[in-house]
């Protein structure tokens, strides 16, 4: 409102033309005493919480049903489920087919075994939480193609992602309003072997023009007694460096030590 003036008519001359001017700003132009308009803040938006776990291998049936767990593996995740379902997405190794049937299809020993999973077994990695699964590693082929097919159309049903299933077995999900992609790599000719550098390289770029966001897995490494510690000092793979710890996290940068 202006302010009262001490000469009546002058006054009620600039009160009279305040009010033209509002009336003009209300049909679109800015009037003169506009003031600049208020920078727009942008919406604060939540971060992105991914839960990771490593070989998921919840009991077999081969070469009996000996080794399966009581009360039909209800019970196995319930511990960790609370965690996992926190998460805004949650990614697992299926370390075995779900399968009910078949041959295995690979030679079967003292070091060597075979895991088939039942496929009711499924539903407990459902309700655990999680939302994508990779199939990429040294016992997703154990029980051979019907294996193989067995798992996707099990998790297909239930509603879970799978990558590396197959050469080009890669997930996509919607995460947030953010499009997230899952590859997975191991060795063997069935998923995207982890040695072929530049077919990773390639994978890894066209995902990225897919989607706001990549994430790869890899199921590697090497197993016994004398591989279970990890190497003081430093590692390089891939031609980075792999000796960075979160402990080692200072000044939101990452400190590596060499």
């Amino acid at each position: 409102m202006p302010t009262k003036s001490r000469f009546a008519p002058r006054g009620r001359a600039v009160s009279f033309r305040i009010a033209v001017s509002y009336t003009v700003a209300t049909a679109g132009v800015a009037p003169w005493f506009a003031p600049p308009a208020a920078a727009q803040t942008p919406p604060k938006t939540r971060p992105m919480v991914i839960a990771a776990v490593g070989d998921i291998m919840l009991g077999s049936t081969y070469p009996d049903r000996r080794d399966l767990p009581p009360a039909g593996g209800a019970t196995l995740l319930a511990d960790v489920a609370p965690i996992l379902r926190r998460a805004d997405l949650t990614f697992g190794n299926l370390e075995g087919p779900l399968a009910d049937g078949g041959k295995p299809a690979k030679k079967t020993g003292a070091n060597s075994y075979a895991f088939r999973v039942p496929t009711a077994y499924g539903k407990h990695l459902q309700s655990a939480g999680f939302d994508v699964l990779s199939c990429a590693n040294n016992h997703a082929s154990d029980f051979g193609v019907s294996g193989r097919v067995s798992t996707r159309r099990t998790l297909d049903a239930l509603g879970i992602a799978h990558a590396g299933s197959e050469r080009d077995d890669v997930a996509f999900l919607s995460v947030q309003g953010k499009r997230v992609a899952v590859l997975a790599f191991a060795t063997g000719s069935v998923p995207a072997n982890l040695n072929d550098i530049p077919g990773a390289v390639r994978r890894v770029r066209d995902a990225s023009a897919r989607a706001d966001l990549v994430i790869v897995s890899f199921h590697g490494g090497a197993e016994g007694s004398r591989y279970q510690h990890v190497p003081r000092g430093g590692e390089t793979y891939l031609g980075e460096k792999r000796s960075c710890s979160r402990s080692e996290r200072a000044s939101a940068a990452w400190t590596c030590t060499p």
